[in-house]
C-alpha cells in the first residue's frame, strides 16, 4: 500500500514544484513535475473524506407536515366555498349579450314584395350590399353605432336572412327593432 500524502507534504510539493516552474524546464523535467503533482493530488484526495451529518426526522417534523396539511387543506376548502365567480373584462367571450330594444318601426309586409322594398315605401332608408345580403344601416335617420343596430324581425321572430332576400306571405307582419346590445 503506497504511502499517504497528507495536505501539508502536498503543499510542499506543490511549492518545490511552482519553484522549478519558474525556472524554464526541458520536457523530460515537466513530465516529471507533472506526475508528481497528479500523483499528489489523488493520494491527497484519497486521504480527505468529507462526511455531513445525517440529519434527524424527529416528531416534530411530523407534526409540522400535519399541521401544514391540515392548513392548506382548510385554506383549499374556504377558498372554494367563498370564491366569487371569474369575471372577464374586455372579454366577451361566452358572455351572454342583453338586448334592449330602443325604438321600433313596424308594418303589415304586402304579399309578393320583399320585406326591403315594403320598408323603402314606408320610410326614408339607408342600405349597404353585404356578403349576407343588404344591411340596413338607418330608418328615418336612426343610424346603427357600435352597439346598436337596427334588426329585422317576421311575425316576432328575428329574421335569418336578409331584408332583401325575404320575400312575404301573406299576414307576414314586420318590425324593424333599433336594439342595443350589452355584454
Amino acid at each position: 500500500m503506497p504511502k499517504k500524502t497528507t495536505v501539508k507534504e502536498k503543499a510542499t510539493v506543490t511549492k518545490k514544484v511552482e519553484k522549478k516552474k519558474e525556472v524554464k524546464l526541458e520536457k523530460p523535467v515537466k513530465k516529471v513535475v507533472k506526475k508528481i503533482t497528479k500523483k499528489a493530488d489523488r493520494t491527497v484526495n484519497a486521504a480527505v473524506k468529507v462526511t455531513m451529518p445525517t440529519p434527524k426526522f424527529g416528531i416534530s417534523n411530523v407534526v409540522a407536515i400535519i399541521v401544514l396539511v391540515s392548513i392548506l387543506a382548510l385554506a383549499g376548502f374556504y377558498s372554494a366555498k367563498y370564491a366569487k365567480p371569474a369575471t372577464t373584462t374586455n372579454s366577451n367571450a361566452g358572455a351572454t349579450p342583453t338586448v334592449e330594444t330602443q325604438q321600433t318601426f313596424d308594418y303589415d309586409c304586402p304579399e309578393g314584395q320583399t320585406a326591403l322594398a315594403a320598408l323603402k315605401d314606408k320610410a326614408t332608408v339607408q342600405a349597404q350590399d353585404s356578403s349576407y345580403g343588404v344591411l340596413v344601416d338607418s330608418i328615418n335617420d336612426k343610424a346603427n353605432t357600435d352597439d346598436q343596430f337596427w334588426m329585422f324581425y317576421v311575425n316576432g321572430e328575428l329574421s335569418q336572412i336578409a331584408p332583401d332576400q325575404y320575400n312575404c306571405k301573406p299576414g307576414d307582419k314586420v318590425e324593424w327593432r333599433y336594439e342595443k346590445f350589452t355584454f
